[in-house]
């Protein structure tokens, strides 16, 4: 029904899709500056389509900031760029790409920019823009895979892909931008430079110097978390806080740097052997 047999085998579409050995590659990486000389982490997988979508997916989610806002019930967890963008890209990248060849898509994190790439030439004489501006039709460099991502509702295939990416963006505040090149197609998120920090938030308030108007050290959700981790634990490792707060392990050393910083706590001791100090410890911290 999906065309993705010859002979009782799967096809090429179908071995891209659901092949158990299937080597089309994937490269995630975490950049310390604006350029790939210096990467804080690198990974590299290889497998099938829906394998990759959801591996790149989950490196972007662990790699990204985030927020947290406290409702009247329950506190909402809020990324620096929205989920459903990030994966619109993701997956359309490998829809996309030019399978001809050994194929590589490539996820790079930078501190101003999340860039997704692609080995598919974008449409001549188009850019997104065509597709957000003019409601053209998807086009189908893949039509096999395009097809099945489309009935597991991954992608839609009239070519409103960037359209919702562009809403999403433009609700959450998230500016994007694209390069056409002659061996590929790139895609940027950019970042904000607004790591943890939500709207008016007194940490980041450079008159109140990370207290509140009482004079109260300002801690957010994660901060709060950890100085309660290390309290009942000074010999807590980075890894175990990473795990307790469900971020990497990167955000977890900002996060320790930043109640250093503030002066709630302080290593002592080597870095292998040392432990943490609370140094201070408010009723009414948060």
């Amino acid at each position: 029904m999906l065309d993705l047999l010859k002979d009782g085998r799967l096809n090429n579409a179908g071995f891209a899709l659901f092949g158990n050995s299937a080597k089309i590659n994937l490269k995630m990486a975490l950049f310390a500056s604006e350029n790939k000389v210096t990467f804080l982490d690198l990974k590299m997988a290889s497998g099938n389509i829906y394998n990759l979508v959801n591996l790149g997916l989950k490196y972007l989610l662990d790699k990204i900031e985030w927020r947290v806002e406290i409702g009247k019930r329950k506190r909402m967890e809020i990324p620096e760029i929205p989920e459903e963008a990030l994966r619109e890209i993701v997956v359309n990248s490998f829809a996309h790409a030019s399978y001809d060849n050994l194929t590589e898509i490539e996820i790079s994190i930078y501190p101003k920019k999340i860039e997704i790439y692609n080995p598919g030439t974008f449409p001549d004489g188009l850019t997104p823009l065509d597709f957000i501006g003019r409601n053209l039709p998807s086009y189908k460099r893949n039509k096999l895979i395009l097809d099945v991502l489309f009935r597991s509702k991954d992608v839609e295939k009239s070519g409103t892909g960037f359209q919702r990416v562009a809403e999403l963006c433009k609700a959450k505040g998230v500016n994007w931008t694209f390069r056409k090149e002659p061996l590929g197609f790139f895609f940027e998120f950019i970042r904000s430079n607004d790591p943890i920090n939500a709207q008016n938030d007194p940490i980041n308030d450079p008159i109140n110097d990370g207290k509140d108007v009482c004079g109260t050290i300002a801690l957010n959700e994660s901060e709060h978390i950890i100085l309660d981790l290390i309290a009942s634990n000074p010999n807590v490792t980075r890894v175990q806080i990473a795990a307790a707060i469900s971020k990497s392990e990167a955000t977890a050393k900002r996060i320790l740097a930043s109640l250093c910083k503030k002066g709630v706590v302080k290593r002592v001791g080597s870095r292998k052997s040392g432990s943490w100090v609370v140094q201070a410890r408010d009723p009414f911290l948060f």
